[in-house]
């Protein structure tokens, strides 16, 4: 994402993305977060969520590494506990007869948000 890059290395399926936050991923959202991930979206910081969100659909993806993925319909992001400063929670990716858990942790740098997903 510009000039940054990141990497992970596991021994579980993994996958990490990073963002710069400077689109206005709002308008985009309704393409890739379901209803119940709009109920969890703080007021203070809408944007960021999104890009939290987004980020760790990215990382689910790529830990995935298959194509065919509708990122509303087939992955979900539980609510993030926003009262530590690193984000860790949960996501799952499901479709026909696949469903795999991912633990996510989130961590921002100014207007950089990173995302891994490590499979559970």
């Amino acid at each position: 994402s510009g000039s940054f890059a990141a990497a992970i290395r596991t021994s579980a399926p993994s996958g990490i993305d990073i963002q710069l936050m400077n689109a206005d991923i709002m308008r985009l959202s309704s393409k890739f977060m379901n209803e119940s991930e709009f109920l969890h979206q703080p007021e203070a910081d809408k944007k960021g969520y999104c890009y939290m969100i987004w980020s760790a659909k990215e990382a689910m993806y790529k830990a995935y590494g298959r194509k065919e993925i509708d990122f509303r319909e087939h992955m979900m992001v539980s609510a993030p506990d926003f009262s530590q400063g690193d984000l860790y929670f949960e996501g799952t990716l499901k479709k026909d007869d696949i469903s795999l858990s991912f633990t996510l942790f989130c961590k921002q740098f100014d207007q950089l948000i990173m995302v891994y997903a490590v499979q559970k």
